[in-house]
């Protein structure tokens, strides 16, 4: 079982492998992240989902998930809830000032009105 934070090269390997070895797959209805954002991930996030999500009741209650190669705030508890106790967790580090950049862009903060370095003495 498998829990990678990461860039997408590495994401999409993870899903390849998983996809050739009938993985389950830990992932939300709608975005490519788990959970609402910026908050930490939870299993109750998924719980509205059913229709969306018919396979998760059954797959949550038994820790059923083989892989989650989705960004996610981090939340060790819920993800052994979901991978189960043998599962192995790694993730990979960006630097932070490279991060923010990525995610001011990502999300469009302040709509391109505010530049980052004003936003970032704000």
């Amino acid at each position: 079982m498998y829990l990678y934070l990461t860039y997408s090269t590495v994401q999409n390997v993870l899903l390849q492998h998983g996809m050739a070895h009938n993985a389950e797959f830990l992932l939300g209805a709608r975005q490519n992240h788990l959970g609402r954002l910026p908050n930490h991930f939870k299993p109750a996030d998924l719980a509205g989902q059913t229709q969306a999500l018919p396979w998760h009741a059954e797959l949550s209650s038994r820790a059923g998930y083989d892989v989650a190669a989705f960004h996610t705030r981090w939340n060790h508890t819920a993800m052994r809830q979901m991978l189960g106790e043998e599962a192995v967790f790694a993730t990979i580090l960006r630097d932070p000032v490279s991060q923010f950049e990525s995610m001011y862009n990502y999300y469009d903060f302040y709509k391109g009105r505010v530049s980052i370095h004003k936003f970032i003495k704000e």
